[in-house]
């Protein structure tokens, strides 16, 4: 068990790696400081397939399944994967993805976990294209506290305390987010920043708590030169799909029903 902020295990600097059928169990019960369960940095060509990951506590951070960063660029197109994998009850994100490219993360059960799979490069002034050619496909996220799927990173200046937000300066690129389904988390259920990227065919169900101040729903697409389509809402609270801020994008084919509070469709900034 761990006895300070370091994680159950690191990969650092290694390629070419399977981790397999093992259980990382953070025991946050009984620890006093924050770990990530897996970490994974500064590399490529690695796979984790069929582990669980339970309990990881955070402290002034941490606490998520697997945390994983600074891998590949694209000089070097090589695909990892976390496939078939559960998480629960993590007090962050259940995947953490932060300057990557070229991850494949499908088939996992994300469930009571902070959030379930994070993208994330929140930093000022912000960096374009740190995190891209992500594939997120055929993951179930449920009863997560904030989001199932996030895909962060719309801002393009300012500060952290009144940041300017737009589309010019994308953090992430080439992001598919398909056939995923996300029911009864806190905000929304699939949140995607970005540019070229497509949201298609995912299932968002009672996502949004009611009476949260307008915050949350089915679907927050701020996209540029992006697509959302072929998805299906039911029963969010405050929007079924909240598009202000998008450029160049295309919106069709979608089915939302019953979203209550700002609407199904709202694309106003």
């Amino acid at each position: 068990f761990p006895s300070h902020d370091t994680p159950l295990f690191t990969f650092s600097g290694e390629n070419d790696f399977q981790v397999t059928d093992i259980t990382f169990d953070g025991n946050k019960a009984n620890q006093t400081v924050g770990v990530n369960n897996l970490v994974i940095t500064t590399s490529y060509s690695w796979e984790v397939i069929g582990c669980s990951f339970i309990n990881a506590k955070a402290v002034s951070g941490y606490g998520s399944g697997i945390a994983v960063s600074d891998g590949q660029n694209d000089t070097l197109i090589y695909r990892s994967k976390i496939k078939d994998c559960f998480f629960e009850n993590n007090d962050g994100a259940a995947i953490y993805i932060n300057k990557e490219w070229f991850v494949d993360i499908s088939g996992n059960l994300l469930k009571n976990n902070a959030s379930g799979v994070s993208v994330l490069n929140y930093v000022f002034p912000p960096v374009s294209n740190v995190q891209n050619y992500l594939i997120i496909d055929k993951n179930t996220c449920v009863s997560n506290t904030k989001t199932g799927i996030s895909v962060i990173g719309y801002i393009q200046g300012g500060t952290p305390l009144n940041p300017e937000w737009g589309p010019f300066v994308p953090q992430s690129r080439e992001v598919i987010i398909s056939n995923n389904n996300c029911k009864s988390n806190g905000t929304y259920g699939i949140l995607y920043q970005g540019s070229n990227g497509i949201v298609s065919g995912n299932n968002c169900e009672l996502n949004g708590a009611s009476g949260s101040g307008g915050a949350g729903g089915g679907f927050c697409f701020n996209g540029y030169q992006s697509v959302l389509t072929n998805n299906t809402g039911t029963n969010n609270y405050n929007y079924g799909a909240d598009c202000g801020g998008s450029y160049y994008s295309t919106i069709s084919n979608n089915s939302f029903v019953i979203s209550e509070g700002a609407g199904d469709i709202v694309t106003g900034k």
